[in-house]
């Protein structure tokens, strides 16, 4: 895979993306890296808040043309969870078995019942494929210092006794390597497999991995707060969520949030 580095920018999936339309990049996949960017984004109108040079910030890009159009969750969950393997990796090499990593629906990298990053994933279809997909990743690895506004944020450093900073530069090199390898895994899985047996085997491994996943909580579900439990995920990505009174629901973007303390 090809890395690109600028030490600013505004957003990696906004400076790849014009780059890719603009054919400035045409070799898939690549990956764009920052020390630091300005407008960091986050879904919606969220955005990213990052010390230069203290967290883990880059964007891969990906030419899924393998991939049917309404399959593309199949390459969200196979990535999002090549995040989550390189960090259980970082985790055992430092002996951490209380490191505890999850995926909160639908984007954000949690450890423990802590925001530790977050993942935005972007996909151009052409006809019934998908023509390229862009997924941005921000990890907090060394920032100790939040804005106040952020809930309950979380760093790798803060993980470990070690005195001396995390090789973030060394650890985002890890993210990408094995992101690049589960993306070639799920091609050459493809060839020999149905999208529905893949649908079904990604999906068991993500949902083990999903915060929460099974238990009753608080949440706020259509506008409405409510005890529940996210039953599962279909195959377009929508939270399944069942209400204590025996509601059911299909939850897009936005359309669930989670209640934490509760």
């Amino acid at each position: 895979m090809r890395i690109f580095h600028e030490p600013d920018l505004s957003s990696t999936n906004t400076v790849l993306k014009a780059r890719i339309e603009a054919r400035q990049y045409r070799r898939f996949p690549m990956a764009l890296t920052a020390e630091a960017q300005t407008a960091g984004r986050g879904v919606g109108r969220n955005v990213w808040c990052s010390d230069k040079g203290a967290n883990a910030l880059f964007s891969l890009a990906f030419k899924p043309t393998f991939l049917l159009a309404e399959h593309q969750f199949l390459l969200n969950m196979a990535l999002s969870l090549s995040m989550l393997h390189t960090l259980d990796a970082w985790a055992r090499g430092r002996r951490l078995p209380s490191a505890c990593f999850h995926l909160k629906w639908p984007n954000d990298l949690y450890v423990n019942e802590k925001k530790l990053g977050g993942i935005l994933f972007e996909v151009s279809v052409m006809g019934n494929r998908c023509a390229w997909a862009v997924m941005g990743v921000g990890v907090n690895v060394n920032q100790r210092v939040f804005p106040p506004e952020l809930p309950n944020p979380a760093a790798l450093c803060t993980l470990t006794d070690a005195a001396a900073p995390i090789d973030m530069a060394a650890l985002r090199q890890a993210f990408i390597r094995r992101a690049a390898r589960d993306y070639r895994r799920l091609e050459r899985r493809l060839r020999h497999h149905t999208s529905a047996a893949l649908l079904s085997r990604y999906k068991a491994a993500y949902l083990k991995r999903l915060l929460f996943f099974g238990q009753e909580r608080t949440y706020i579900c259509m506008g409405e707060r409510m005890r529940a439990r996210l039953t599962g995920v279909d195959d377009y990505g929508q939270a399944l969520v069942e209400a204590a009174d025996g509601r059911r629901f299909s939850c897009g973007l936005k359309e669930l949030q989670y209640v934490f303390g509760s």
